[in-house]
């Protein structure tokens, strides 16, 4: 009966689960713990005052024989956006650790003003169908985002924005180029370039942030 208390747990929950998965989903108990974030984290969302829908799309623009068919986004759009009334909107990347589930706040700041949300995990994380191992991966999946973003009619293609987080904010740098008639702007927060992937900057950062190395996490997501 207590709406507000119900998502309060829900995401407490999701946090615990969070904390589960950390910081990379390799294993059947962390793809256990991931699947349970989802369910919970869903039933929070469901309570929103504006909700957050569970969405999968076709991967339009992936390749036939090393892609996933479908792409699983998190929509969630103002009230009062329609077709007639198009909200502009922010493609939101996904990082190494942090994926749909873990961007509520994000989300509702969007929503504060105006903004629809479209929440996506990047290549090699999580649900991503992109192939971690091709570096030409992560523009096919944008292509299939925007064109299924165009054809749904609810969204402003005048203005959208990508936000990158972490290792997601290296996608937003590289879209920043490749989509570039395509996006009115693009954040890279946190973003990893240049240096980042080179073996001196991994040897000084890779004991740093996380409780353990960080290595293994980003091996695995390019496919090593």
């Amino acid at each position: 009966t207590d709406k507000e208390k119900a998502i309060e747990l829900y995401l407490r929950a999701c946090a615990v689960y969070r904390i589960a998965r950390f910081p990379y989903i390799n294993s059947d108990l962390k793809r256990e713990a991931y699947a349970a974030q989802k369910r919970a984290y869903m039933k929070a969302a469901a309570l929103f005052e504006v909700p957050i829908s569970d969405v999968s799309i076709p991967h339009t623009a992936g390749q036939d024989n090393d892609e996933g068919k479908e792409i699983p986004l998190y929509v969630r759009l103002p009230k009062g956006s329609s077709k007639e009334n198009p909200a502009p909107a922010v493609l939101l990347m996904c990082g190494l650790d942090g994926h749909r589930p873990d961007n509520t706040v994000r989300s509702d700041e969007f929503l504060k003003r105006g903004w629809a949300s479209i929440i996506v995990d990047i290549p090699g994380t999580a649900d991503c169908p992109a192939d971690r191992r091709d570096a030409t991966s992560p523009d096919r999946l944008w292509t299939s985002i925007l064109d299924w973003m165009e054809k749904e009619g609810h969204f402003d293609m005048r203005k959208v924005l990508a936000w990158g987080l972490s290792a997601g904010g290296h996608n937003a740098i590289r879209a920043a180029h490749t989509h570039a008639d395509r996006l009115i702007g693009s954040v890279g927060q946190g973003a990893g370039t240049h240096h980042f992937f080179s073996r001196e900057w991994l040897e000084k950062a890779k004991d740093h942030e996380y409780p353990w190395t960080a290595l293994p996490a980003l091996r695995e997501k390019f496919g090593y």
